[in-house]
């Protein structure tokens, strides 16, 4: 019966030491995650500005020539 108990703790203590480096990867993997999910975040932040931008420049030149017109 000893036996058998030692056999199980070995067992879960190898289960252990494999949910800990998986652990350990997945939290690298979050850690490079989060860092994408903030720069695509700026990216399409900075696309949508630059594209709000030259609408109003269009609207603006629209205005003054319908203004000079």
């Amino acid at each position: 019966r000893v036996d058998r108990h030692d056999e199980r703790l070995d067992y879960l203590e190898g289960n252990t030491v494999d949910n800990s480096t998986r652990i350990s990867a997945n939290e690298d993997a979050i850690k490079a995650l989060k860092g994408q999910v903030g720069t695509t975040v700026t990216n399409v932040e900075n696309t949508i500005n630059a594209k709000i931008e030259a609408n109003n420049t269009v609207i603006r030149n629209d205005i003054n020539t319908a203004i000079t017109n």
